[in-house]
């Protein structure tokens, strides 16, 4: 299997790639250029549901967030993860909790897997808390909130997205979260921008950091308590300056310590980055093989696939394996207008070698894209033999064993610890 050189996917392409002496396959699965349009959802919402880019996956789902408009923000909107299609406005069950006016604005998971709801809250404002709903989903899919945590903010401060790591159901978590200045009045005032951390032990907040840096519209990953990946969309409205000084165009791993935010090491960008993306995942495959997928550009929306073979510890050798969703298809064409209109990347793992990479653009499409890692064949060699004591097998080369020699094509024919890739005609 040949590696692949950095190159565009298209709609229904599948390609391979060799790295680091693996083999992986790559397809398209759907692009759907109207899968969080306007016009679909207020078709189903009476116009009362605003777009938020925030989004998770549960078992092949894709479950949209809701911004706060006349109505609250207490269901969810459901995109079917094998097509990209619509499917329904699933209403949160709060059972004994009361959700308050902005409750599900944003959405994730843990590092457990446990899927949530939270609202953004202002510390200006009581009507406005910031609290983090946990979910539990039944088997036909319904979102039950199971639990709730509000958390306690400084004066002046407003949630622009909310990222978890640690256990929520277990009560031992860190929440990291951009927070805007809220009494920024008037368009020349300059925006006092942060990363706030709160700390959770036992269902208790123990701490409350906060590490004032320039950023714009970021997101971020928490990689251990110490680490975290920033990449910042470096373009806010009318804060051009902002912007300017702003960290993470694209992601960069900071370690944390008690002088605050330091940069370890970070992605290099590609000529055709413009610095207005921001969305970024980064997930396993195997035991230890380590990818990122990230936004490379905003206008229009690009998603370039990343080797990291120094992750955890650093970003600085990462390289391009392809760009999944390219320019010219057009998933986001226009300029993000305010900090709701940004770009988005969920993985969600089937197994060990399998995972679907979701993406999204700035209010318009999705996109969605299957990596697989073809699993080595097991030997189950234990002592030490001769070839001529093992008997020969054979095997397509995806790996599936057949009973005798094939006829015609290539196959795999493995005797003992060798295998040889062959041709039949």
């Amino acid at each position: 299997m040949a590696v692949l050189s950095a190159g565009n996917m298209k709609a229904d392409e599948t390609r391979t790639f060799t790295h680091d002496n693996e083999d992986y396959s790559i397809n398209t699965l759907w692009i759907n250029l109207d899968a969080v349009s306007d016009y679909q959802i207020q078709k189903y919402e009476n116009e009362n549901w605003l777009y938020s880019p925030f989004f998770f996956v549960k078992d092949e789902v894709i479950y949209m967030t809701k911004d706060a408009s006349s109505t609250q923000s207490t269901s969810l909107m459901a995109i079917d993860g094998k097509s990209g299609n619509f499917k329904e406005i699933v209403p949160i069950d709060w059972g004994n909790f009361t959700p308050n006016s902005v409750a599900a604005v944003y959405g994730g998971v843990d590092s457990e897997s446990t899927c949530y709801v939270a609202s953004y809250g202002t510390s200006t404002s009581d009507d406005y808390p910031f609290i983090i709903y946990p979910l539990e989903f039944t088997a036909a899919g319904q979102p039950k909130v199971v639990g709730q945590y509000k958390l306690e903010m400084g004066a002046n401060w407003w949630i622009k997205s909310v990222e978890i790591h640690g256990s929520l159901m277990e009560g031992n978590f860190t929440v990291t979260s951009l927070i805007w200045d809220k009494m920024r009045v008037g368009d020349n005032e300059t925006l006092r921008s942060s990363i706030g951390m709160w700390q959770y032990s036992q269902y208790q907040q123990t701490a409350r950091k906060e590490y004032v840096q320039p950023l714009t519209v970021c997101d971020i990953f928490m990689v251990a308590d110490n680490k975290i990946i920033v990449h910042d969309r470096h373009n806010v409205g009318n804060q051009a300056a902002h912007s300017a000084s702003a960290i993470a165009a694209t992601p960069s791993l900071f370690t944390i310590d008690e002088n605050g935010m330091n940069l370890h090491s970070a992605i290099e960008p590609s000529d055709d980055d413009d610095n207005l993306g921001n969305g970024m995942a980064v997930f396993t495959l195997g035991e230890d093989k380590h990818f990122m997928v990230y936004a490379s550009s905003g206008l229009p929306v690009e998603f370039k696939l990343l080797a990291l073979p120094d992750y955890p510890e650093s970003l600085a050798n990462a390289h391009i394996i392809c760009t999944l969703t390219p320019k010219s298809v057009g998933l986001g064409i226009d300029a993000a207008k305010d900090d709701r209109e940004k770009t988005g990347v969920f993985i969600e793992k089937k197994d060990d070698n399998t995972a679907t990479i979701y993406v999204t653009g700035n209010k318009r499409g999705m996109a969605a894209y299957t990596i697989k890692r073809e699993a080595p064949l097991n030997t189950g060699v234990e002592s030490i033999a001769t070839d001529e004591q093992y008997p020969t097998e054979y095997y397509t080369v995806t790996g599936l064993q057949i009973p005798e020699k094939p006829s015609t094509g290539f196959y795999i024919e493995k005797r003992g610890p060798k295998t040889a890739k062959k041709f039949a005609k």
